[in-house]
């Protein structure tokens, strides 16, 4: 696995590229919750490439505490993205699904967008438009996921 971040980042080196890393918790964990070898090799050739500092890169993840706490000094730019609040939820539901959001969506805190795009497809998949059962759809998806986070992160380095 070093092999193939060292690979990327002199990729991103050579063509000038911006490098997006999705999930960065994967190849940035805690070295201290490290059960095998690799998973603190991983980490720390991410780390020498962060800190050589020679390819732009954004990284994002939805578990920031996950992350080696040395990894936070090696970002250059910190960006959180709160969840929606019930005036936007309503604005996204409307523009999603069509017509008034149900009054109830007020009562959802912590929707996100993801939360939305699990529930359109699971409408379209069933064939289902129905608003109180939407609804419950994304009331279902803001538990599987919430567990206490609100927040979407995105961290970028230059």
């Amino acid at each position: 696995m070093e092999k193939q971040i060292a690979a990327a980042f002199a990729q991103g080196r050579r063509k000038n590229a911006l490098l997006v890393i999705d999930e960065v918790d994967s190849f940035l964990m805690n070295r201290d919750m490290a059960e095998r070898h690799w998973e603190a090799s991983m980490t720390n050739q991410m780390l020498r490439e962060m800190e050589r500092g020679q390819v732009r890169f954004v990284a994002t993840t939805n578990r920031l505490l996950k992350l080696d706490p040395v990894s936070a000094r090696r970002f250059t730019i910190h960006e959180q993205f709160a969840a929606l609040d019930a005036a936007r939820a309503k604005k996204l539901y409307s523009a999603t699904f069509g017509g008034d959001a149900p009054p109830h969506l007020d009562h959802l805190d912590g929707l996100t967008p993801g939360d939305f795009t699990q529930v359109v497809h699971r409408a379209h998949l069933l064939r289902e438009m129905r608003s109180d059962m939407i609804f419950r759809w994304l009331q279902s998806a803001l538990e599987q996921r919430c567990g206490g986070v609100t927040r979407i992160e995105f961290q970028t380095a230059f």
